[in-house]
C-alpha cells in the first residue's frame, strides 16, 4: 500500500519495478536528457514514484511542451503508468486534484496507455521544467530539429 495524504493506493510494487526495467524508451535527444536529469533535479518525485515502483527515469510517455531559449530549460509533461488501484478515493476525483513534489504537478488519472497491461492500472502525470545537459548545443538542437510542439504544430510554411 502506498499512502499520501488522505489518499491510498494498492499498487503491485514489484511488478510495476519489473515492467520499467523493460520499458521501451524513446533516442532522441530531448528525451535523452529528461533521463538523465530528472531523478537529480527532482529527489522528492523520484522517491515518491519509487513507492508505487515506478523508475522516474524511463516514462511510459514523455513530451516536451516548450523551451525557454534564454533559460537553457525544456518543459516536459510525463505519464507513468501503475499496476493497482486506489483504495481510499477515486481516480476521477484524484485526476481533478494536482498534489506538488519538489515544485513538480503531479495529477492522478484513468491509465491513458496500459501498455499490454490487461488488468487494473492508473495514471501518474508529471509536469517538470529541466535544464538542458546535453553535449549538443541547445540553441542549435530545438532550431535545428524543430522538435518543440510549438514548432511541431505552427511549421513555418505549413
Amino acid at each position: 500500500m502506498v499512502k499520501f495524504g488522505e489518499n491510498v493506493f494498492n499498487a503491485d510494487v514489484e511488478e510495476n519495478k519489473e515492467y520499467y526495467l523493460n520499458n521501451q524508451l524513446c533516442d532522441c535527444l530531448a528525451c535523452k536528457n529528461y533521463y538523465a536529469v530528472i531523478s537529480r533535479s527532482y529527489p522528492k518525485l523520484a522517491s515518491f514514484l519509487r513507492e508505487f515502483g515506478v523508475d522516474a527515469t524511463r516514462p511510459d510517455e514523455l513530451s516536451w511542451v516548450g523551451e525557454s531559449f534564454s533559460q537553457h530549460t525544456v518543459f516536459y509533461e510525463a505519464m507513468y503508468t501503475v499496476k493497482g488501484y486506489p483504495l481510499k478515493g477515486d481516480i476521477s476525483q484524484l485526476g481533478r486534484e494536482k498534489i506538488n513534489i519538489d515544485n513538480a504537478d503531479i495529477y492522478f488519472g484513468e491509465c491513458d496507455f496500459p501498455n499490454n497491461r490487461n488488468t487494473k492500472c492508473f495514471g501518474i502525470h508529471i509536469a517538470v521544467i529541466l535544464n538542458w545537459e546535453q553535449e549538443e548545443s541547445y540553441d542549435d538542437w530545438f532550431c535545428n530539429n524543430q522538435k518543440g510542439i510549438m514548432n511541431r504544430i505552427f511549421r513555418k510554411g505549413t
